[in-house]
C-alpha cells in the first residue's frame, strides 16, 4: 500500500463527512493527515510496521486505527459505514469543477440525480431551474465544468501533450528561478497516451515559481495552488507542478517518472543492499545517511546499476538487464538515415517527390522509400501498373536533382479476403496494409494478413493494428500476433508513428526484437514535408520497446537496405 493511497483514503472519508455535515474541525484533521502522510519521506507500511504512525503529526489515535485497518485489510470499515447512503455514482460527480460534496448531495437529495449524466441532461432541459440559485449562469457553469472534468478524466496522445509541457517549460524558464526542470511521469516515459503532466522544478525558493507558474498565459482554471505543488487546467491538460530542494533533485525526478512497478524493484534492490529508497534520496537504512538525491545517475550507480534510460522504466526486465550489464544502447535521432514510409502527389500526398526528398535531405538523411498508395482505397490518384513508369521516372529525376537514394516502393491494401490488387517486380520495395474490412474477427484478420504475406510477399507491413489514438482500439489483433506472422514469412513490421496511431506499439517492438531478433522500420507514413517531423515519435516508442540502432532499419546506410531488400525479394 503507497503512501498515496492511504492519502487518498483520508481524503475520501473527509469528503463524506462534509457531505454529512460534520464539524469543520474533523473534515479539516483528515485532509492534515493526508498531506503529511504525501509528503512523508518513508513508506506508511514502514511506519506502521514500526509502531510510530501517531509520531506523523496530525494522525491521532482514531485516524491511527483507521490506517492500520486499511494496511492492514485493504479496506475501511469506517469508510463503508459513513458512505453506506451515498450513491457510488456520486463520487464522481463531486469532482466535477465547480461541485464538490456539498452541492452533489444537494442535488441528490432534492433533485434525485446520482451521476454526471444524469446531470448534463438536467441541466439540458433547465430542469434544475425551480431548485434555489440554478439560474442560467449556473446551468453553464456546471456544464462547463462536465466538459472540463471529462477532459481530465481522459487521456490524450502523446504528440498533443509534449507542445503544451514545451510551452509550460519555456514560459517557467523566462520568468521564474531555479536550478532544473524535467517532466516526470508517463510523458517522460514517452508513452503513447497520458494522463495528467507532472513537471518538477529543482528550487529552495519554490514559492515564486508557483506564482509564476499560476500567471502562465494559457491557464484555464487553477485546480490547487500550494508552496511546492500546484495544479493547473492548461491547454486541455492538467498539468501538476511540483518543487523539490535541489540537494533530492534526481532522487525526485527518478520517483516521479516512475514507473510504479520499477520504482518498487528499484526499493526491493535497495532494502537489500541495506538502504532506503524515496523521492528525498537513498539513505543507509541503519543510520539515515544519505548517500545519494543530486542527480537520478547518483541513485542508479549507488544501487550497482548504470542509469536507465526514462523511456524502459517499465518493469519489463531492464533493472535484471542492467544488473548484468546487458541494457541495449538505444536508437537515437542521429542515427536516423532514412525513412521508410513517404507519399506524394502521386497518390494522396500533398507535395511531390522532389519536395520529400528536399526535406528528407535537409534532416540529414541518405535514403528515402517513396511508397505512395496503389488504387483501390479510396485515395485521390493512386498507382497502377500504367503509372508505374511515370512514378519510376519522377523518382529518378528527384534523385539526380536531390542528391539522395530513393527506392521504389507502394502501399497496397489487404483486401477483405486477404488478396492484393496488383504487385509488381519493378517495385524495390511493397508494404502491405489493412486499410478496410476492420471489424472483422481475429481469425479473419489473421487470415488476411497470412494469404497477403504468403502471396504479394511484401517487404513491410504497415501499422499493423489499424489502432488511432483516442479514437477507435484497432483491429481484434495485437502487435504480437501480427509479429509472430511476420516472422514467419520474413516481413518487418512497421512502427507507424503517425501521431495518432503509433502502430506497432512499444509491447510489438520488445516482441520483435527480443523474442524474435527481427529487425523493425519506422515510418513516418508522411503525406507532406512537415510530417518528415515525426520520425521523433516512433523514436521515443521504439526506445520504450528496446530498440538499439541495429534492430531499426532506418539507420542503416543505402547499402545495407539494398543488400536486405535484393535478400527478401529472392526469397
Amino acid at each position: 500500500m503507497t503512501n498515496q493511497e492511504v492519502a487518498n483514503l483520508l481524503r475520501q472519508i473527509a469528503r463524506i463527512l462534509e457531505i454529512k455535515g460534520e464539524s469543520t474541525f474533523k473534515i479539516r484533521a483528515y485532509d492534515e493527515a493526508a498531506t503529511r502522510i504525501e509528503n512523508l519521506s518513508d513508506p506508511i507500511e514502514q511506519i506502521w510496521r514500526e509502531g510510530k504512525l501517531k509520531d506523523i503529526p496530525g494522525v491521532g489515535e482514531s485516524i491511527a486505527s483507521k490506517i492500520e485497518e486499511y494496511l492492514k485489510t485493504g479496506k475501511s470499515s469506517y469508510l463503508e459505514e459513513i458512505s453506506s447512503d451515498i450513491p457510488e455514482s456520486l463520487f464522481a460527480l463531486m469532482d466535477v469543477p465547480g461541485i464538490g460534496p456539498k452541492l452533489s448531495w444537494r442535488l441528490y437529495q432534492e433533485a434525485g440525480i446520482t451521476s454526471i449524466e444524469e446531470l448534463e441532461e438536467a441541466l439540458k432541459t433547465h430542469r434544475l431551474q425551480g431548485m434555489r440559485g440554478f439560474g442560467a449562469k449556473m446551468e453553464k457553469k456546471l456544464l462547463d465544468g462536465i466538459q472540463m472534468y471529462r477532459q481530465l478524466s481522459g487521456r490524450i496522445p502523446l504528440y498533443l501533450a509534449l507542445p503544451i509541457i514545451h510551452n509550460v517549460i519555456s514560459y517557467l524558464k523566462s520568468n521564474a528561478s531555479f536550478v532544473d526542470i524535467a517532466p516526470a511521469g508517463s510523458l517522460r516515459r514517452g508513452r503513447a497516451d497520458i494522463g495528467d503532466c507532472d513537471v518538477l522544478v529543482a528550487t529552495d525558493n519554490p514559492i515564486p515559481v508557483m506564482d509564476a507558474f499560476v500567471k502562465m498565459p494559457g491557464v484555464t482554471q487553477v485546480l490547487a495552488k500550494g508552496d511546492t505543488k500546484t495544479s493547473v487546467f492548461t491547454g486541455g491538460l492538467q498539468v501538476d507542478l511540483r518543487a523539490v530542494p535541489v540537494d533530492s533533485w534526481g532522487a525526485a525526478l527518478q520517483y516521479f517518472t516512475g514507473s510504479k512497478a520499477h520504482n518498487i524493484k528499484l526499493r526491493e534492490l535497495a532494502i537489500k543492499k541495506g538502504y532506503k529508497l524515496n523521492e528525498y534520496g537513498l539513505f543507509k537504512m541503519d543510520n539515515d545517511e544519505k548517500i545519494a538525491g543530486r542527480t537520478e545517475e547518483e541513485i542508479y550507480n549507488a544501487l550497482g546499476l548504470p542509469w536507465i534510460p526514462p523511456t524502459m522504466r517499465e518493469d519489463r526486465g531492464e533493472i535484471e538487464r542492467a544488473m548484468s550489464g546487458k541494457l541495449p544502447t538505444l536508437v537515437q535521432q542521429k542515427d536516423i538515415k532514412g525513412d521508410t514510409h513517404v507519399h506524394s502527389t502521386f497518390s494522396d500526398g500533398s507535395n511531390s517527390i522532389e519536395e520529400m526528398a528536399r526535406k528528407a535531405k535537409e534532416l540529414g538523411y541518405e535514403w528515402l522509400v517513396m511508397s505512395d498508395h496503389a488504387t483501390g482505397i479510396g485515395v485521390v490518384n493512386g498507382l497502377t501498373p500504367e503509372i508505374l513508369p511515370d512514378y519510376i521516372n519522377a523518382i529518378r529525376e528527384a534523385e539526380k536533382k536531390v542528391g539522395i537514394k530513393i527506392f521504389v516502393g507502394m502501399e497496397g491494401n489487404i483486401k477483405a479476403d486477404g488478396t492484393f490488387l496488383f504487385t509488381d517486380e519493378r517495385l524495390d520495395v511493397l508494404i502491405a496494409a489493412i486499410h478496410s474490412a476492420l471489424n472483422q474477427e481475429k481469425e479473419k484478420i489473421l487470415g488476411r494478413y497470412e494469404k497477403a504475406f504468403s502471396d504479394a510477399k511484401p517487404n513491410i507491413v504497415a501499422h499493423p493494428t489499424g489502432r488511432i489514438l483516442g479514437r477507435r482500439e484497432g483491429m481484434d489483433v495485437t502487435s504480437n500476433e501480427v509479429i509472430q506472422l511476420c516472422h514467419k514469412y520474413g516481413v518487418v513490421p512497421e512502427l507507424n508513428c503517425t501521431p495518432m496511431r503509433l502502430d506497432i506499439d512499444d509491447v510489438g517492438v520488445l516482441t520483435a526484437i527480443t523474442q524474435y531478433d527481427m529487425p523493425i522500420t519506422i515510418g513516418t507514413d508522411s503525406h507532406d514535408t512537415d510530417e518528415l517531423d515525426n520520425m521523433a515519435l516512433g523514436i521515443i516508442q521504439a526506445q520504450r520497446g528496446w530498440a538499439d540502432p541495429d534492430h531499426v532499419i532506418n539507420t542503416w546506410p543505402a547499402k545495407k537496405v539494398e543488400e536486405w531488400l535484393k535478400g527478401k525479394n529472392k526469397q
